[in-house]
């Protein structure tokens, strides 16, 4: 008799809906959650970051922008970042890097449950 493998279910969650924010007088719309290796990713490039480039503020700066700004595409998907991107670069406003990178963070805090600081 062939012994019966153990094998451990893992569900998985079904999402509907955005996280959305405002930004000026439009509505951008994301993902309402991102995967947990989106998120590993994300957390291993930012220790990563911290680490290559100790000592090193502006690499380390460069570094974790890099992240910010993938997360946010990741965030939003094609359609809505590349929407997003030409509201930001438009003529008429602006948008400052520190309005940006606290969308960002401020996502990250959504996804993960946990409220972020500046890097």
């Amino acid at each position: 008799m062939v012994a019966k493998a153990k094998i451990k279910r893992f569900e998985v969650e079904k999402v509907d809906g955005t996280l959305d924010f405002e930004l000026g007088d439009e509505t951008f719309h994301a993902k309402p959650k991102l995967s947990g290796i989106t998120l590993i990713n994300f957390v291993r490039g930012v220790q990563e970051a911290n680490e290559v480039a100790e000592g090193d503020d502006d690499a380390r700066g460069t570094a974790v922008l890099d992240l910010l700004l993938e997360l946010l595409q990741n965030a939003l998907g094609v359609k809505e970042y590349k929407r997003f991107n030409d509201y930001i670069e438009q003529d008429g406003i602006y948008v400052s890097m520190e309005t940006v990178m606290e969308i960002a963070q401020y996502l990250v805090s959504e996804y993960t449950g946990s409220p972020t600081e500046a890097a």
